[in-house]
């Protein structure tokens, strides 16, 4: 039975066999028609191969992976696809020249990433937006500091931290009828503690925090 905070729609695909992930995660989209596919864990190169298939057919998708940044997932051969891969390039002198590290072999972005945007999160440090997945993807294969914004909110022990600046621009992206579903109490705006242990997925323990009523819409 889905969580009432993704709504009483919402349909729940089992998986009996954790190898057998990718094929359940085509076959949401093939025989259920979602507009949003919510998966925790995409850990294979088959599941990452099958996001890319979704996202391609205009689904959007909500999912955690291994990497606590966007430069580990950037680095790792499986999963990488999610960030729009890398390929081998040989640039001409004058674009080396360019480079402060003026290398001629190097790594650039295959193609557009799954995902527009990636949180970085930490079971005890601070937890970080790149809006442009694209755009940071670049730059770190640049060798150059990604943009990122970290994401401040409420900590366990109860100091309060400014979630405005991390909020606010999420919201004014929402279309009238999401606030409305909002305001209605068919859909929630959520805001994260960071207080996933390490061994826990992001979307576990989001779902833990709404049953323990420690996260509010």
């Amino acid at each position: 039975v889905p969580h009432p905070a993704i709504g009483e729609r919402a349909r729940r695909m089992m998986v009996g066999d954790r190898m057998d992930q990718h094929k359940v995660m085509l076959e949401a989209v093939q025989n259920h028609t979602p507009q949003v596919v919510i998966i925790d864990e995409i850990g294979t190169a088959a599941e990452a191969h099958a996001a890319a298939s979704i996202a391609a057919r205009g689904v959007t998708i909500i999912a955690t992976a291994h990497g606590q940044t966007l430069g580990q997932l950037i680095l790792n051969p499986e999963l990488n696809m999610l960030v729009g891969g890398t390929e081998t390039v040989i640039l001409g002198d004058a674009q080396a020249k360019m480079r402060t590290d003026q290398q001629k072999v190097v790594q650039q972005r295959r193609q557009r990433p799954v995902f527009d945007a990636v949180v970085e999160s930490s079971a005890t440090g601070p937890w970080y937006v790149h809006r442009n997945v694209a755009h940071s993807v670049d730059q770190v294969l640049l060798k150059r500091t990604p943009t990122r914004e970290e994401l401040h909110c409420q900590a366990l022990d109860g100091r309060s931290h400014d979630v405005g600046s991390a909020i606010a621009p999420l919201e004014r992206r929402l279309s009238e009828r999401m606030r409305a579903a909002i305001a209605s109490g068919c859909a929630y705006a959520l805001s994260f503690d960071g207080s996933s242990t390490a061994d826990s997925s992001a979307a576990a323990a989001v779902l833990t925090r709404l049953r323990e009523g420690a996260l509010c819409p």
